[in-house]
């Protein structure tokens, strides 16, 4: 049976992407080639290249995916589910699981999460598979839109047609076509381009739980693909912006670090004299007083005379003459780098002082006011990444039984504001009005400890208040002890008004003070 119009679509639409990714994760590590006029400089660079990596266009995205810290997924007014999430969470690593998403999110411009039920069964290499993992039932794992990519309806772009996953088996290509319902396997017959339907055939399992089968049943009716992306449909790299001056940066610090040999062993040039007193062998001269001058060549008897000893002398058979061809000064590289450097950052909106951490930093309002557009950025991907994470959950606690309406993705905070002057402004709010729970969010606090604090602040408070009252009362009760003394009022009157009032303030038992 030939391949279906999907996988043909699917593989072609991956095949078509690849050189982008590629390029992407060249820029990434610093391995992206350099253009030269000359072809033989080219090549002889390309030697020199093949030692040193100036990862500079990472900073773009590792400034941003530094600061998108996902801190905890839960279930909004359902501590059970919470903590049963949490645990699937655990088991698959999420600490480390979210930042490798996140971070190869922002390097190719997109990433992907599969969840799938794990069976007991299932083995690596080194035997059984975790067996935390194995008690979850729900394995979560990136997976990298060079080999997964997800097809979206063209009617309604915001809906899953399929999703296709290949990977090479030898020299063969694998290739999983997933639907909501029903999962399409198919392979090669050796190496082949895969674009056309002759060079598919349709994969099938002879031993294990799915022998025989073709096509697999999806009984979960959703395609296990969550899509993490900067851009719809498709993501756009972080430092797409820093292609250009990665390469100039590139190229300038490669042939200044080539013009060290020069510098350390630079080329030497002779002049030749034709009417050279000494004769075109090479002989020392015989001079009669070399002895008593203590000049004796240091190589005498030799073939040559350039020897290099104390008290020696150098002659330079027919030679009138000796330069030498200086290397560039440094300068001329450097220079146009922090050029580059410079450009990187206002192409791609990252501070400056990332790049150059060893110079005066900003501080306060001007650190605030230089970082906005990244904390943009971070935010930006905040809202991106959610939806995803919150649909990976839900579906994950649907596989082992639980089903939840939604789920609540919460971030730490973009900036946090630990400065006087942010903390002045802070102040200035509250005295404005602004309540002090929303003044802390603006502070960079979390809604967790902005409510632990202010529950406890309300705890003080409520003290100092009854602490207070009771000051006041016993200068009350003072006063009217007085008063019943000379007869003005009864006795058994104060005692009752002393005792209504001291219970109003006064705790009840079994309640915190």
């Amino acid at each position: 049976m030939p391949a279906s119009l999907d996988l043909i679509a699917g593989f072609t639409a991956l095949s078509d992407a690849y050189p982008e990714y590629d390029l992407a994760r060249a820029h990434f590590e610093g391995e992206v080639p350099e253009a030269f006029a000359s072809e033989f400089l080219r090549r002889a660079l390309l030697r020199e290249k093949a030692r040193y990596h100036f990862r500079m266009a990472r900073i773009p995205v590792t400034s941003v995916i530094d600061r998108l810290e996902l801190t905890a997924c839960s279930v909004p007014g359902s501590d059970t589910n919470s903590r049963r999430l949490k645990e699937l969470l655990d088991a698959n690593d999420f600490d480390v699981l979210a930042p490798e998403v996140h971070l190869r999110a922002g390097e190719y411009g997109e990433s992907y999460l599969m969840v799938w039920p794990l069976d007991s069964e299932d083995e690596t290499p080194d035997g059984l598979a975790d067996q935390e993992l194995v008690a979850a039932g729900v394995e979560m794992s990136y997976h990298s839109p060079m080999s997964v990519r997800v097809i979206y309806d063209d009617e309604h772009p915001n809906r899953k047609k399929f999703a296709i996953q290949r990977w090479r088996e030898g020299k063969s290509w694998r290739a999983d076509v997933w639907y909501s319902d029903r999962i399409e396997r198919f392979t090669t017959d050796g190496e082949v381009s895969g674009a056309n339907e002759n060079d598919w055939q349709q994969y099938v399992e002879e031993d294990g739980p799915n022998a025989g089968q073709w096509p697999l049943e999806n009984p979960y009716g959703e395609i296990p693909f969550f899509h993490f992306r900067t851009e719809r449909p498709y993501g756009r790299p972080l430092h797409y912006d820093a292609y250009g001056p990665q390469q100039a940066i590139t190229k300038m610090l490669v042939s200044q670090l080539s013009n060290v040999d020069f510098n350390t062993a630079p080329d030497r040039i002779g002049l030749v004299d034709p009417a050279a007193v000494l004769d075109q062998n090479g002989d020392d001269p015989d001079w009669d007083d070399d002895a008593d001058a203590g000049l004796q060549s240091a190589n005498a008897g030799n073939s040559s005379s350039l020897r290099s000893a104390p008290g020696t002398i150098k002659f330079l058979t027919g030679l009138k003459d000796v330069k030498q061809f200086d290397g560039a000064e440094p300068k001329v590289y450097i220079e146009p780098v922090e050029l580059y450097v410079r450009l990187m950052a206002q192409l791609t909106s990252t501070p400056l002082h990332y790049f150059d951490p060893t110079g005066d930093a900003p501080s306060g309002e001007s650190l605030r006011t230089a970082e906005a557009p990244l904390v943009a950025r971070v935010h930006r991907l905040q809202r991106l990444f959610r939806g995803p994470w919150a649909e990976a959950c839900k579906f994950a606690l649907r596989l082992i039984g639980i089903t939840v309406e939604s789920v609540d993705v919460r971030w730490k905070p973009a900036v946090t504001i630990d400065d006087p002057e942010g903390w002045q402004v802070i102040e200035a709010k509250q005295r404005n009005g602004v309540p002090m729970r929303q003044a802390l969010l603006e502070a960079g606090y979390t809604a967790e400890q902005a409510d632990e604090w202010l529950d406890q602040q309300a705890e003080e408070m409520d003290l100092r208040r009854r602490v207070e009252i009771l000051d006041q009362m016993a200068d009350a009760i003072q006063k009217l002890g007085g008063a019943a003394a000379m007869g003005v009022v009864d006795q058994g009157m104060v005692a009752t008004l002393i005792d209504r009032i001291v219970g109003q303030i006064t705790p009840e038992e079994g309640q915190a003070a």
